[in-house]
């Protein structure tokens, strides 16, 4: 049995964990704005944006595709940034995170 690895992450590279976000966003911005755009396509005749009644249409249904695939990448972009800011505030105090790492090995009979 081998001996399981201590691994320290002292800091958190805040253009990698931007990058991380985008990417997480524009992967669920896609899905999140697929399902908008079938809604509406299904959905009703008219749509209440603010207060003001709008006809529902198939080009309403791609602004809110693009729209949604924008909103949560810049989102998720700005909160992992944040996030790695603080971890990497924290990390400098002493609070590092370890993860412990062991050799998974398979055995043949």
């Amino acid at each position: 049995m081998n001996p399981t690895e201590r691994v320290e992450v002292r800091k958190i590279y805040v253009g990698r964990a931007s990058l991380f976000g985008l990417l997480y966003g524009l992967i669920m911005g896609i899905i999140i704005g697929i399902f908008l755009f079938v809604g509406i396509l299904l959905g009703s005749d008219g749509v209440s944006i603010f207060g003001v009644a709008v006809k529902a249409s198939v080009g309403m249904g791609f602004l809110l595709l693009i729209g949604s695939v924008i909103f949560y990448s810049v989102i998720g972009c700005i909160a992992c940034a944040v996030w790695a800011i603080v971890y990497n505030l924290i990390a400098g105090i002493g609070g590092m995170m370890h993860l412990g790492l062991a050799e998974h090995v398979v055995q043949q009979q």
